[in-house]
């Protein structure tokens, strides 16, 4: 029987895990707006202090996809993706990493939404290089035809989400939902490289994924960035059998430097819209350029066989992001993708 807010509220508060049924039902609440911003800021930050449990996360991401209009695209599909609210308001490293993989020929349909608790968002960058980001499930399919590679806006595919923005944005920090976005992707992409900001998420978030059949490598950089670390060790979690394997990577073992963390500062959607520019298109080396490779190199180590070491497969992909960026792959994969979108908003109209 699914229990009453306050009896639900109240067993998180004593360190309880929801049942299948009560947190599809507290998720649907939640995404419906049937909760005042008080309870939805009391539940998210009781299950936050809790700590969310694989089974929940499942839970709460295969309800919320029940609401969600289906991305349909064939064969292996690649998105690299952090949860955010690691509060460091780095440049948009994902979004880069993904116009890497792009670049090898890889088809990727990148999903991400408006920054919640940082600065710029992937919507937001990507709307500021003249990318539609308003497409819906025809129109990313076409893109992704087209161009290799496709966005899909959370704001736009999870509009029962938008109940929850305000108070998420109130809060500051990060809930549920953070941890949901990489499994929340419309086109259920087969291999992702997925970030968080919370180690203790790590092997959740990488047990979930592979309940949900998506091939990852999950990273912690223990600085607290939701992405593969250059400034110190990394966590990298694979799971397999439903068992979750922790492995720690460090920039040496990648052949890169290490660096503060201010080198990889970002700021509002036209300051990293500029750094995509100079990273992307002009191949400019130094930090960022080190930190979109090692990144876009996680994506493709998803690709090892089962069994095998994943920071030996990251390291042997290194060499083909590498040649993605600097010899302008990726920025053409982000042109087409300006184009074909573009294309698509004006057969909407």
């Amino acid at each position: 029987m699914v229990k009453a807010f306050s009896q639900t509220l109240q067993s998180l508060i004593q360190g309880h895990s929801l049942d299948g049924e009560t947190a599809a039902h507290m998720i649907e609440t939640v995404i419906r707006g049937e909760l005042d911003e008080a309870q939805t800021a009391a539940f998210l930050v009781a299950l936050e202090a809790k700590g969310v449990q694989p089974g929940e996360l499942v839970q709460f991401a295969a309800t919320q996809l029940t609401y969600t209009e289906r991305v349909h695209v064939t064969g292996v599909t690649f998105d690299v993706v952090g949860t955010g609210g690691d509060g460091y308001h780095t440049v948009n490293i994902s979004t880069m990493a993904a116009l890497a993989v792009a670049g090898t020929g890889r088809t990727v349909v990148k999903h991400g939404n408006r920054a919640a608790s940082s600065k710029c968002g992937t919507a937001d960058v990507l709307e500021e290089l003249g990318v539609n980001i308003e497409l819906d499930a025809a129109g990313v399919e076409q893109v992704v035809a087209q161009a290799g590679m496709g966005f899909c806006f959370a704001g736009r595919f999870h509009h029962s989400m938008a109940a929850v923005l305000p108070v998420r944005r109130s809060l500051g920090v990060r809930t549920v939902f953070n941890y949901m976005g990489p499994l929340l992707n419309p086109a259920r992409p087969t291999n992702a490289a997925v970030g968080v900001a919370k180690r203790d998420i790590g092997a959740t978030v990488s047990d979930a994924l592979e309940k949900c059949g998506t091939t990852a490598l999950v990273l912690h950089g223990h600085e607290g960035l939701d992405e593969l670390s250059i400034c110190g060790p990394t966590s990298v979690w694979t799971a397999e059998g439903g068992v979750a394997h922790e492995h720690v990577v460090v920039p040496e073992d990648m052949g890169v430097p290490r660096v503060a963390l201010t080198a990889l500062r970002g700021g509002d959607r036209v300051f990293n819209a500029e750094v995509v520019r100079s990273v992307v298109r002009d191949g400019r080396e130094g930090p960022v350029m080190d930190a979109v490779v090692v990144n876009a190199a996680a994506a493709l180590a998803t690709e090892r066989k089962p069994g095998s070491d994943p920071v030996e497969a990251l390291r042997g992909a290194i060499p083909e992001i590498q040649e993605s960026i600097m010899g302008g792959a990726a920025w053409k994969s982000l042109r087409a993708m300006v184009e074909a979108s573009q294309a698509a908003r004006s057969r909407m109209f």
